[in-house]
């Protein structure tokens, strides 16, 4: 699953604004669509590439 999977998701779930993928959201707002602050890990692929690992889902990327 990857970002856009999620953003997807997050406007189904009764989210009528939209969402632009290269934006990102206030924690205030990611706490309003329901995710938990504080539950997510950084990975460091390379020094160019990194993903952020949500850990209520493993492997699901923000």
């Amino acid at each position: 699953m990857d970002r856009s999977d999620i953003l997807n998701t997050l406007v189904k779930c009764g989210s009528n604004e939209n969402f632009y993928r290269n934006q990102s959201m206030s924690t205030a707002r990611l706490q309003e669509l329901g995710l938990k602050i504080g539950v997510v890990r950084k990975e460091q692929h390379n020094k160019d590439r990194s993903r952020l690992i949500y850990q209520h889902r493993t492997g699901t990327d923000i």
